[in-house]
């Protein structure tokens, strides 16, 4: 599968399937059958999804380059001259912390070239465990969005996304 018109479209028919079915139904129910048919689309699939949230937030959202040999960059977004790289996992149980620190260090090196960028989003569907936090701590240029923030993301992108920059704006308030 590459990057064609099939999977922008697959990504947003997958998006205007889910979130009507969570509209009166209690989060309980919905939370885990959110997280679970992310998973199971295919990654090209599941970066598109993302780049649509962050289009559906008001943001401008890009694939860079292709969804193989990307250097872990899987889009761009940006909004009021701030740009973001994206990086998207479909965990399935704990994420890497490694993966977090080599998301840091493509960030540092993109930025090099590119100083409007300074920061970029990790965003996974699996579960954060304790030294996965702690290298997102340390990594100050990482913005996680993972578990709720992630499904609120994915459901309601702008909501989603105040709240993880806001969490970020306290995370770093307090450092």
């Amino acid at each position: 599968m590459h990057h064609t018109q099939f999977t922008v479209t697959k990504a947003r028919q997958w998006l205007d399937t889910i979130r009507p079915i969570t509209l009166n139904a209690p989060r309980i129910e919905w939370l885990p059958k959110v997280i679970g048919s992310f998973r199971r689309q295919h990654e090209f699939i599941a970066e598109e999804i993302i780049l649509h949230c962050f289009r559906d937030a008001g943001w401008s959202a890009e694939k860079l380059g292709g969804y193989t040999r990307d250097g872990g960059i899987d889009g761009i977004c940006a909004i009021d001259e701030l740009f973001f790289l994206i990086q998207v996992k479909r965990y399935q149980g704990n994420i890497n912390a490694l993966d977090v620190e080599a998301f840091a260090r493509v960030i540092a090196d993109y930025a090099r070239k590119h100083p409007k960028v300074s920061h970029g989003f990790f965003i996974h569907s699996g579960k954060t465990g304790k030294l996965a936090k702690e290298a997102v701590n340390h990594y100050r240029d990482v913005i996680l969005i993972s578990g709720n923030h992630f499904v609120d993301f994915i459901l309601t992108p702008a909501l989603g996304l105040e709240q993880v920059l806001e969490r970020k704006i306290r995370r770093d308030a307090a450092a």
